[in-house]
């Protein structure tokens, strides 16, 4: 088969980031440009004509060339492999030449390839102390139109999703950029599970292509060949990112570590609800395991749950403190509790989290897109702003000419309202500060202790995240409602 796969699309790879498949092809029409191999010892008086499509270039050869542009220094005495660099200058100096042909000198000659694609022929014509030889001519002819094809699939599914097609440079080689074609929004866990138990709520895709060289009028497809199967997880990378994602097996789907790659800890309140987010590249065992430390410098570890087998898939555990159970460490009920670590056993999959003595009534939790494959939590837990906002058409109506005070001109029609929230996460590190600005641009729920998950969106625009040579950090920012009231009252 012609078409080579020589470089496959990351896997595993974040769905929003750019994820090139590269091509080649052995077909002659890619890999060699149609020209022109010129050679001898041209003497004054000697013609050399060029034709190709509908382009021609009239060449003789003067031992004092004039500066017509059609004219190129004949030899003077020198041998072959002397005047070969010569004639390479005087073709270049030719402007019809120059502008369509990229020159090289070879042991042979002066090879001329055409710049661009070839339509019609090549032909040329020479005096005898001359030789011209033509390459390449019959390619476009017997490949015409030729390109890679690919077709995409996601696993499981019998159509495609996606037919692309992409000519191939002058080199035969060409490339299909996958990145965003997935649409994978993150599937929301569980607030008030029955049990411990890790879930499975989507956000991973895995997909495969067949691809193939085609070419004729119109072209049509060679035998297709079908790729491996590759994976994508909901999510993308920073501007300045390194391309890390998917470079360990378990993949921890959360980024808890500042701009030196120092890992830092997560603030949380006693009765936040979090969860630890795990890509598993292959089927492997796995148990969580809880290490709990203590105000007086000891700690303790315990299991949830026994070892299981996971597939390879996106999984989420419960990690919150009332999730796990933090009373389930042996010296809970005496001891005071600073941090614990929640970790897949015999894995560097874990978080740290820094526990908050206790929990301000007014302290919400905003659950968001972490923008790596996940879905994180944090803690308002400063005091909450609550404001309401409205909007509706208007238009004015005909009324009749006598009219009564209760019949106002002006009305209004798809009238909305919308809660909004001022909300403050109280002080954190300088690192966790920067970490929130994933907030703005991810989509985000308000937890609420009946409804469950509530969609909000995040105010836009500019958000003051941290302060040089200052050791106390607070974000606050505003959401509104993503679902319009049609009337505002709790039924």
């Amino acid at each position: 088969m012609p078409i080579s796969l020589d470089t496959p699309p990351r896997s595993p790879a974040l769905s929003q980031d750019n994820n090139f498949v590269i091509f080649s092809t052995t077909i002659p029409t890619a890999t060699t440009r149609p020209g022109f191999l010129i050679s001898g010892v041209a003497a004054d008086g000697d013609e050399l004509n060029l034709r190709w499509g509908t382009s021609v270039a009239r060449m003789t050869f003067a031992t004092s060339p004039d500066l017509s542009g059609t004219q190129i220094r004949a030899a003077s005495g020198q041998a072959l492999a002397d005047y070969l660099p010569q004639l390479m200058e005087g073709l270049l100096s030719i402007p019809s030449v120059e502008a369509a042909f990229v020159a090289y000198l070879t042991a042979d000659g002066v090879r001329l390839e055409l710049r661009n694609a070839l339509e019609g022929d090549l032909f040329a014509t020479s005096s005898a102390s001359l030789t011209v030889s033509v390459f390449g001519a019959a390619n476009a002819a017997n490949y015409p139109n030729l390109s890679a094809a690919l077709i995409l699939y996601k696993e499981g599914e019998v159509n495609p999703i996606l037919r692309l097609k992409a000519a191939y440079n002058p080199e035969g080689e060409t490339q299909f950029n996958l990145g965003s074609v997935f649409n994978l929004p993150l599937g929301l866990p569980q607030i008030n599970p029955v049990g411990y138990a890790p879930e499975q709520p989507g956000g991973m895709q895995e997909y495969y292509f067949r691809y193939a060289d085609q070419y004729g009028r119109p072209p049509q497809p060679e035998t297709l060949a079908k790729s491996d199967t590759f994976v994508v997880v909901s999510g993308g990378s920073s501007g300045a990112t390194l391309l890390r994602w998917g470079s360990r097996d378990p993949q921890l789907c959360h980024a808890y570590f500042g701009d030196t790659d120092s890992f830092f800890s997560k603030p949380v309140s006693p009765t936040q609800k979090d969860w630890m987010w795990v890509y598993l590249d292959s089927t492997q065992s796995r148990r969580p395991v809880v290490t709990v430390f203590y105000t007086d410098g000891t700690n303790e570890s315990y299991f949830l749950g026994s070892s299981t087998s996971y597939d390879r898939g996106l999984y989420c555990f419960p990690s919150g403190p009332a999730q796990i159970d933090l009373s389930q460490a042996p010296s809970y009920a005496s001891k005071e509790v600073s941090r614990y670590v929640f970790a897949l056993q015999g894995t560097s999959a874990q978080i740290t989290y820094d526990m908050r003595k206790e929990c301000a009534p007014w302290e919400k939790v905003i659950a968001y897109e972490n923008g790596a494959g996940g879905i994180e939590t944090v803690s308002m837990y400063g005091k909450t702003e609550h404001s309401y906002s409205s909007s509706a058409q208007t238009f004015n109506r005909a009324r009749p000419q006598v009219y009564g005070g209760d019949q106002g001109a002006t009305q209004r029609y798809k009238t909305e309202g919308r809660r909004q929230w001022r909300l403050r996460t109280g002080y954190v590190s300088e690192a966790y500060a920067q970490h929130l600005r994933q907030m703005v641009l991810g989509r985000c729920w308000l937890i609420d202790p009946v409804k469950g998950f509530v969609e909000v969106i995040p105010q836009g625009g500019s958000l003051r995240l941290t302060k040089d040579d200052d050791d106390l950090h607070a974000l606050e920012l505003s959401f509104t409602a993503a679902s319009p009231d049609k009337a505002a009252h709790n039924l």
